[in-house]
């Protein structure tokens, strides 16, 4: 009985490596974004917008992801900028190209404004992915965030990301 408790515990490693998905096959990846952000409320106003993130994406395409990040606009300092929290569902055209390297992207949900009090609202957006290494690429992006009262305006960007899975 010892003998087949080592031998099961030697082959868990082999057993598990085998049932593993190929890497082309991942569907998780994280990324850490920075770019330009335009505050409409402040006559154009614009800054830099930068935070990190991470989506969950299945075979179909269909993704839900969470990011957060802090805008800080370029004239007023650093304590007039405001933190933004994202949950997201997206569609992800993973056949847009044979080899997948590049893989445009559709997103859209809700965003938490944070600054001393919240506010909430909604995003949209888009993209594409470059995936130069198996592990490693790069996401160009345009998102627009917009709050739910209008007298906040709203916040499109325009975004660069290093992407990892």
């Amino acid at each position: 009985m010892k003998q087949i408790i080592v031998l099961f515990i030697v082959m868990m490693p082999a057993l598990s490596y085998a049932q593993a998905p190929s890497q082309k096959e991942r569907t998780s990846y994280g990324y850490a974004f920075a770019g330009l952000m335009t505050d409409t409320t402040v006559g154009g106003e614009y800054g830099i917008h930068a935070g990190a993130g991470a989506e969950g994406i299945s075979r179909s395409g269909f993704g839900v992801g969470g990011e957060i990040g802090y805008f800080r606009r370029s004239r007023l300092g650093i304590e007039n900028g405001f933190g933004l929290l994202s949950v997201n569902p997206s569609y992800h055209f993973l056949n847009a190209t044979k080899s997948r390297k590049l893989v445009p992207f559709a997103t859209g949900g809700f965003s938490l404004f944070f600054r001393g009090s919240a506010a909430a609202g909604g995003n949209f957006g888009g993209g594409v992915t470059y995936w130069f290494k198996d592990r490693l690429g790069v996401r160009f992006e345009v998102r627009d965030h917009i709050p739910a009262r209008s007298d906040l305006g709203h916040f499109p960007s325009f975004r660069v990301a290093l992407t990892f899975r």
